[in-house]
Formats: structure tokens, sequence, C-alpha cells
């Protein structure tokens, strides 16, 4: 079963942006749970659960039952920590192949290996830099430069299945 997520932007109780990710992606959503993600890049961003001060008080009798997970982090946190951390890439070893098919056809390596193993072929094995396309924190920050949303501003979400 998959899972939605409704995101929103506010600064002082006001709606900036509405609905803003369009999607599903059950890795980022996990990721942004605070602490049921599987990248632990992300236990370097403040997320807080519950709904921030700066939503308004009836934020949450928006929602009809099913509606779950509420959880924000301001949006100077989060473009501090994107540079920071950028979560959208990771390196690791792979195989010469993997390491062609990655520069050549850009077909990102199901598994990247963060040391050899005594048994590997040096020769045969390429340490390389990629772009996780999973990870949607780049779309995220994209999206806050694009529309100069202000850094004292929060993004508030929830999940819904």
């Amino acid at each position: 079963m998959g899972v939605d997520i409704t995101m929103n932007i506010y600064k002082n109780q006001e709606l900036i942006a509405e609905n803003i990710f369009d999607g599903r992606n059950s890795e980022w959503f996990r990721n942004l749970q605070a602490d049921h993600g599987d990248d632990l890049t992300y236990s370097h961003l403040a997320i807080h659960y519950g709904v921030a001060d700066q939503v308004p008080l009836d934020y949450k009798d928006k929602f009809d039952f099913g509606f779950w997970g509420f959880h924000w982090f301001t949006v100077k946190d989060f473009k501090d920590w994107f540079l920071k951390y950028r979560p959208d890439e990771d390196a690791g070893w792979v195989t010469r192949y993997e390491a062609w098919a990655y520069k050549h056809k850009k077909i990102v390596p199901e598994y990247l290996r963060k040391e050899l193993h005594k048994d590997d072929v040096i020769e045969d094995m390429r340490f390389i830099k990629v772009t996780n396309i999973y990870d949607c924190s780049a779309w995220l920050y994209q999206y806050l430069i694009e529309n100069d949303i202000p850094d004292d501003a929060v993004v508030q979400y929830c999940f819904d299945s």
C-alpha cells in the first residue's frame, strides 16, 4: 500500500504554498518521519513532531480520519542541512561495468559498497559518486529557492494512505 504526503508551507499562521509535493516516494517519506528513515543523514535535520506554532490552529481540523505523522521543520534548517549533508548524493564501490553504465547510460547502481572485501579484484572495481534519484530533498531545496520562500517559514506535512 502506498502513502501520500500533504506538504504545505506557512509563515505567521498564513499559508504560503499548498500541496507542494505531488506524488509518492516511500523512501523519502520514511526519511521525513524523523526516526523511521533508512538514511541516517536525515537524523541531522531538525524534524519536529506535531504542528508548528506558525501553522493556523485549525490545521488538523482540515484532515479526515486516516491522516498521521504530523511533522515540520523550518525552511532555514532544511536549506542549511541540505547544503551541508547533500542527501541526494552518495558514493561507493561498484564494478567496472556498473561505473560505465552510470557514466554513459545514467543507470544508477542498485548497491554502492562502502568498502572492498579481501576477495575483490581491485582492477575490476571503481569508486564513484552518484545522485540518488529517489531522494527528493534536492527538489524541495530548488522549490524553496526558486519560489523565494523565506527562511523563517515552516514546512508542515502529514501522511495518509
